[in-house]
């Protein structure tokens, strides 16, 4: 996949204007970010790095002209909990030591289909009342990311109610109050734009 199919991908997938994917691009590859080699026909394959590295810009780096240079930082975040000891969650990709390792895990188990296949979890509920929610958060302004995963049924009215949930944050340092800039992406979201990142 080259940069321009990236971008168009990207777009798509997290419901982002197409211009604003392409700026990000260009400063990151201008910065060295991801792979810059040709243009058009010649042009660089992206390898898995640089796919994850545009989506966490987009999604992370409040702008497209800083994006190169705080992207690093970003996908470095540690893992800041929940702590393990109290903690066995059914995902891998809920106990990694960074973001971009969870990321990498959270499309690896979305592309074999680990996680839509919770559905059916609780046992008091029928499976076709259940449905799994899948959300990645990305707090710009804190520099800071969750992703969450949980299993809800609904009842004869349609009303959600969240059976189980888990959740993992990453971030430096931890900060109060809400953010002012978070870019959200839910199940389809991820899993469509997974499918590059997918072997």
């Amino acid at each position: 996949m080259k940069l321009s199919d990236l971008v168009s991908h990207t777009s798509r997938w997290l419901d982002i204007d197409h211009t604003v994917v392409g700026t990000y691009a260009r400063f990151l590859r201008q910065g060295q970010a991801i792979s810059s080699a040709g243009k058009g026909g010649a042009a660089a394959e992206m390898d898995e790095d640089d796919k994850l590295a545009l989506l966490v810009a987009v999604c992370g780096c409040g702008t497209a002209r800083t994006a190169a240079r705080a992207l690093p930082r970003w996908l470095k975040l540690p893992f800041a909990g929940p702590s393990l000891a109290e903690y066995s969650p059914p995902f891998k990709f809920l106990v990694q030591r960074d973001l971009k390792a969870s990321l990498l895990c959270l499309f690896s188990e979305l592309g074999s289909g680990q996680i839509q296949a919770w559905r059916g979890l609780v046992k008091e509920a029928p499976r076709e009342n259940q449905e799994v929610l899948l959300t990645a958060r990305f707090d710009v302004d804190k520099e800071a990311a969750s992703i969450a995963v949980e299993c809800v049924t609904k009842n004869q009215f349609n009303r959600r109610r969240t059976s189980v949930r888990y959740s993992v944050d990453f971030y430096n340092e931890p900060s109060t109050g809400n953010s002012k800039l978070a870019r959200e992406i839910n199940l389809t979201g991820l899993a469509g734009w997974g499918q590059c990142i997918v072997k």
